[in-house]
């Protein structure tokens, strides 16, 4: 079964950020994507999306 990937908006939307962000977290490896034709964009694989969440996820015991 295929990786499922998502748009930039829906990217933007799950993180909460721009689009020059997301861009930027793809340059600096923290989300994979893929490019789709020639004006489409990228697509971010949605389980990229998701550790890239837990890895910024805070603790209690770490919020202070």
């Amino acid at each position: 079964m295929a990786e499922m990937v998502v748009n930039m908006a829906r990217v933007r939307e799950l993180l909460g950020c721009s689009r020059s962000h997301v861009y930027r977290l793809v340059e600096r490896g923290e989300l994979r994507a893929i490019k789709v034709g020639d004006s489409r964009g990228l697509r971010v694989y949605l389980s990229s999306v998701e550790s890239f969440k837990r890895r910024r996820e805070i603790h209690p015991d770490e919020a202070a």
